[in-house]
């Protein structure tokens, strides 16, 4: 429900005007270290808009649009899955 809130699950892509959501999950995350359950949803969907595109190209020019685009990536990069079986056995492994 979250990721066709700020975007479309089934299109793959975030609107610009949701993004500050994904650094509200980040500090989430990072003061979730007694619930399992928000550690994973956390996790997770950052894990899948890494690969989610913005959707509002419209909106901006087009070096605009790839300076926006390209802070988002560099934002999620952390949670993509060259990271995240690590961050899961780090914040599940520890919670609890």
């Amino acid at each position: 429900m979250y990721i066709n809130f700020i975007g479309s699950d089934h299109m793959a892509v975030y609107y610009f005007e949701y993004i500050w959501t994904m650094e509200l999950l980040i500090k989430i995350l990072e003061n979730s270290s007694k619930n399992r359950a928000r550690i994973i949803f956390c996790l997770s969907v950052l894990n899948d808009l890494y690969y989610f595109v913005l959707d509002d190209s419209d909106k901006f020019s087009k070096d605009e649009y790839w300076s926006e685009f390209r802070k988002v990536k560099k934002l999620l990069y952390p949670y993509s899955d060259k990271f995240y079986d690590g961050l899961l056995e780090k914040n599940v492994g520890n919670c609890c």
